[in-house]
């Protein structure tokens, strides 16, 4: 296959820190492969590579196109190409005792959280009352899981020394989050937020685990980073630590998760804070669209 000259350039630089402009279109999945493959042909070890999308579509699409290429079964098995909360499963797992939960864990879904709060609330009318029995309500449940996720993300983040504004949520809603936190322990289950904080909780507190894990992943490419949270951004911080070798692959107008506090512009920021030896490349030519159609526009 012929690629074209900014494709040639993101393929062979595979070592550093890049922020990369890929819009729709433009070869991108076909593009990350192909690092991955670089990276191997340049001496770096399959298990040392770490590949985070956020749809087990977009996971299993990368893997397929690495399998076309790679034919050897034990490369293939040491590749780690996970969605992120599959990497945080994994991580979880991995460090249960560490965390402190058992490693047979049950993921509970949106649905199944809002229940598990939805039967929590029942002893709470000051919460309950708030929307209807539809959509709005399943949406204002769901904020209120966000809240408190949120106010718990702060709370880690001041303890870690991060300088932040003060998230206050009332007493009330305190209550109802350690409920909620029990309710999913009797349960033996972690929602997805839940493996989120528990990742970011450990690599920030336990500095053995961090290095370890730190020093396990020389190549990380991090794709659809205009999706990230904060939070999720913090694991691919400290997870590249050691090597300092990632990459955050996107496209800022396509970001779809602003309603659970993805913000692209401000994690772009955080990498030029953290990473200052960063450097940009784009993918520019778009090939899903001819220029006929685009001037349809």
């Amino acid at each position: 296959m012929d690629f074209n000259k900014s494709q040639k350039k993101l393929i062979e630089n595979v070592f550093g820190v890049y922020l990369v402009s890929a819009p729709v279109g433009t070869g991108k999945t076909t593009i990350l492969t192909e690092r991955i493959i670089k990276a191997i042909e340049l001496g770096v070890n399959p298990k040392e590579i770490l590949g985070l999308t956020f749809t087990n579509r977009a996971a299993e699409e990368m893997f397929d196109k690495i399998k076309a290429k790679i034919k050897n079964k034990e490369i293939l098995g040491d590749l780690t190409i996970k969605t992120f909360h599959g990497f945080c499963a994994y991580f979880v797992r991995t460090e249960a005792k560490a965390v402190g939960v058992f490693t047979d864990f049950v993921i509970f879904d949106e649905e199944e959280r809002v229940e598990v709060l939805e039967n929590i609330l029942e002893k709470h009318p000051e919460y309950d009352s708030f929307g209807d029995n539809g959509f709005n309500r399943f949406r204002v449940l769901n904020n209120i899981l966000e809240k408190l996720y949120k106010y718990r993300i702060n709370k880690l983040e001041k303890e870690i020394g991060c300088k932040v504004i003060d998230y206050e949520i009332d007493d009330s809603l305190k209550k109802i989050g350690k409920e909620y936190l029990k309710s999913l322990s009797d349960q033996n289950a972690l929602d997805f937020a839940e493996l989120v904080f528990l990742t970011v909780q450990i690599l920030c507190t336990n500095e053995k685990i961090r290095k370890r894990w730190s020093s396990q992943y020389k190549f990380i490419q991090v794709d659809e980073f205009q999706d990230t949270h904060f939070s999720e951004y913090l694991v691919i911080k400290e997870l590249a630590k050691t090597h300092r070798n990632v990459s955050f692959i996107g496209d800022l107008d396509q970001t779809i998760y602003t309603w659970r506090g993805s913000d692209p512009f401000f994690i772009i920021s955080l990498v030029k804070h953290h990473f200052p030896e960063f450097k940009e490349l784009s993918l520019d030519i778009n090939y899903r669209f001819n220029k006929n159609i685009l001037s349809l526009f």
